[in-house]
Formats: C-alpha cells, sequence, structure tokens
C-alpha cells in the first residue's frame, strides 16, 4: 500500500491518489464462504437400490453433525450422529439400520424404500459452537419398464417384479381378455401371448 501511496503522490494531482485507493478497494473482494449443500446421488432413486446424501462444503472446523428425517432438527427423528474429534456414531430413534454416516457428513441409504422418500435435515455443530443446518430432499419412485407393445394396446408394461395389485386388477384382467391376450405368470420380454 505504501508502494502505491508514494507512487501515485509522486508528482501527480491528488484526484489519481484517490483514484487509485478507490480502484485497488473495487477490485478487492473477501473470499466467500462455501455454502453447505445436500446432492441426492443419484438425484431420483429406484426402490431397493442405494442412495447417497452427499454433502458438499462442510466445514473444516466442524465438532460433529446429526442427520435428521424431515425438514427441521427434532431429537425424535433422529437417524444418526458423528463426532468428529472421536470419529463415533450414535444412532438415534429414526435409525432403521440401513443408514451410514460418513466423516465427510455424507449420509448413505441402502435399499432405499418408497417410505424412504422426503427431506432430511444436516445439523451441524462448528467449533465456535455455532450452529448450521441444511436440508435435502430423497426421491424413491418404483422401476416400471415399457416392455414390447401388445397388438392393440399399443404398449406393454412390465414392473420390474413389483406387485401392482392395482395395476393386476379386474379391470386390466377384462382389457386383455377383450384384445386376445393371455398374462403370462413370469413377467418377461414379451409378457402376453395371442390366444387363438
Amino acid at each position: 500500500q505504501r508502494h502505491l501511496q508514494c507512487e501515485a503522490s509522486c508528482g501527480q494531482e491528488p484526484w489519481r491518489e484517490q483514484a487509485g485507493k478507490v480502484s485497488l478497494v473495487n477490485f478487492w473482494n473477501p473470499p466467500a464462504t462455501a455454502q453447505l449443500t445436500v446432492e441426492s446421488v443419484p438425484p431420483n432413486a429406484v426402490e431397493g437400490k442405494d442412495v447417497l446424501l452427499l454433502v458438499h462444503n462442510l466445514p473444516q472446523d466442524a465438532l460433529g453433525y446429526n442427520w435428521y428425517r424431515g425438514d427441521k432438527v427434532d431429537s425424535s427423528y433422529r437417524i444418526v450422529g458423528y463426532v468428529t474429534g472421536t470419529q463415533v456414531n450414535t444412532t438415534g430413534p429414526a435409525y432403521s439400520g440401513r443408514e451410514t454416516i460418513y466423516p465427510n457428513g455424507s449420509l448413505l441409504f441402502q435399499n432405499v424404500t418408497l417410505n424412504d422418500t422426503g427431506h432430511y435435515t444436516l445439523h451441524l455443530i462448528k467449533a465456535d459452537l455455532q450452529n448450521e443446518e441444511v436440508t435435502g430432499q430423497l426421491r424413491v419412485y418404483l422401476q416400471i419398464t415399457l416392455g414390447r407393445p401388445w397388438p392393440g394396446l399399443g404398449f406393454g408394461l412390465l414392473t420390474g417384479g413389483h406387485n401392482f395389485p392395482a395395476i393386476r386388477g379386474p379391470w386390466l384382467q377384462e382389457l386383455v381378455t377383450s384384445q386376445g391376450l393371455t398374462p403370462q405368470p413370469h413377467l418377461g420380454s414379451h409378457n402376453a401371448q395371442k390366444v387363438n
């Protein structure tokens, strides 16, 4: 800063000295702190697969953190907690046995179900005892695979092994029968055959 002041005041008008200082201030930006975020990987999970709630920008001074089911911190919905100093985790009332917490704050769900769909909140305690919270969303879907078109229907529906009583109900049986089709006991790439 002295170098700039000396250079600016050595034989130049005072307004140029001030302009140099203003320019210096205009181009200096303090480092921005990255915001804590949670990302679902994959963003849309298929039932029965694993999903990771990946934490981004976890502060280095984190003392520990807790995961909660829902969009707020509520001890009755605590899944799991982690203390960074001891690397010990403790489970809470909402722990199902399928969740694993990692030192980077991320939470793995194994064999997700439709009931896992919803919001999850990470509560972080920093070294200065300040709290930080971030909420992420987990979306779980059934896998439905469209198969080879059925004659007269224009599409086929394979359910990937899931039992859908509403889809296999009487209305579908009537539709299949009226088209001269008969469902096969095991779904495959050809789940209906023409009846003569």
